[in-house]
């Protein structure tokens, strides 16, 4: 019995040692036990203004650690992974992010006289960001390229513009995107990377922003990610871009502004610089048919 009761001791003094001073304090489990999100909630109820506009970013479309702490989480529009900033036709308007979905820091370099909170987590990491706006005219503007495509009576694509920071092995692209009309349906922005010769070498999609939430006049911006395959040369590509719907397999056509109608909004030229993947190698397309299979 002596013994057990030895073992028994050094395995609860071990675990004791193991959960509360080696696992209970490691700095993921700040942002594993959404620590960033509970304080995000605190700092929305701390508001007492009426903000016509709330914008949340989280790693989940209606993040269940906010639905159960925030006083107005109905009223929260939400830009899921930080990969879509939206401006609204109307102010006011706040903006939170959490650390653990903080937008590309371009997006967001010029904001600094709205930064209305900036706490730090237990660890002394940026905790959060939030930023104040009266109207959406007070939002700095990024510089983009003009182009224009019209889908529908849904949306309009107005710009787009290259990042000077790329991701490894994917070619990073924001789309400035106005909305027309409000629409229920699932849809996403869809962007395939296309050579001179046609062919798609690869495709990369945005629904950060899902499209339940849009409201006419909002404007759009989203970044989306297109891999860079291997094999695939350098050189000028377009991009051929649509808005589809997974649900209903469908994708909107696009009219350009003299009245031409396509499946795609092509987009470009953007140079692309060689891939560094080393990966499989990609599939040709082949046109099949009766005579040639």
């Amino acid at each position: 019995m002596f013994a057990i009761a030895i073992i028994f001791t050094l395995t609860c003094a071990t675990t004791v040692k193991d959960y509360f001073h080696i696992w209970a304090k490691q700095e993921t489990q700040y942002i594993v036990n959404d620590g960033d999100i509970m304080h995000a909630a605190k700092y929305i109820n701390s508001k007492e203004g009426n903000y016509e506009n709330t914008y949340v970013s989280a790693i989940h479309h209606q993040h269940p650690t906010m639905a159960y702490l925030a006083n107005r989480y109905e009223d929260i529009m939400w830009l899921r992974g930080g990969e879509t900033l939206v401006i609204p036709s109307i102010g006011p308007i706040l903006y939170v992010f959490p650390q653990s979905a903080l937008p590309p820091a371009d997006w967001i370099s010029s904001w600094e006289s709205a930064l209305v909170a900036s706490p730090a987590d237990t660890s002394g990491n940026l905790d959060l960001l939030a930023y104040h706006f009266n109207t959406s005219t007070d939002i700095p503007q990024l510089e983009f390229q003009s182009v224009y495509a019209k889908f529908g009576q849904v949306a309009e694509i107005t710009g787009f513009r290259i990042p000077k920071l790329q991701t490894e092995g994917h070619l990073n692209v924001d789309l400035r995107i106005k909305i027309l009309n409000s629409d229920k349906s699932d849809y996403r922005f869809v962007a395939d990377l296309v050579d001179r010769w046609g062919y798609h070498w690869s495709q990369g999609f945005n629904d950060s922003f899902q499209s339940t939430q849009w409201q006419s006049g909002d404007t759009i911006i989203v970044r989306t990610q297109i891999p860079r395959r291997t094999g695939m040369p350098p050189g000028q590509y377009n991009l051929a871009v649509t808005i589809y719907s997974p649900s209903s397999n469908l994708a909107l056509s696009s009219t350009s502004h003299d009245g031409k109608v396509s499946s795609t909004a092509q987009i470009g030229p953007i140079q692309v610089a060689p891939s560094t993947r080393t990966d499989e190698l990609p599939i040709p397309q082949h046109d099949r048919s009766d005579t040639f299979g």
